[in-house]
């Protein structure tokens, strides 16, 4: 027998729960890596620029590792600084058709 006094708690929870979920369909997660010519690893600043929608500020770890997930797909400009190293940037498409994508920033040599 159903408790008529809480279905209306559990139906709101499945329509909130059902709203996550469409929510985050169609999004996609991005590993970042950066290091240097020697492939040691570097900490760096990344920021992802849509052509549409809010810029997305994230850093890596010291292992110079990152994943951002739950960008839309499209074309990013991603721009990635180092202290000591400078700055590079990247035109990435992420794919509607790939649930994850790999991208590498290498800096060849430090700032003078």
């Amino acid at each position: 027998m159903l408790n008529t006094k809480r279905a209306p708690i559990i139906i709101f929870s499945l329509i909130l729960l059902s709203s996550a979920v469409f929510a985050q369909h169609g999004r996609r997660s991005v590993n970042v890596m950066v290091m240097d010519a020697k492939k040691q690893p570097l900490e760096a600043c990344i920021t992802f620029v849509p052509k549409e929608g809010e810029i997305i500020f994230h850093k890596t770890g010291r292992d110079g590792k990152l994943t951002v997930k739950n960008l839309l797909p499209g074309d990013y400009r991603v721009v990635a600084k180092v202290e000591g190293y400078g700055i590079t940037k990247q035109e990435v498409t992420i794919s509607a058709d790939v649930q994850q994508q790999l991208l590498l920033f290498m800096f060849l040599s430090r700032e003078q």
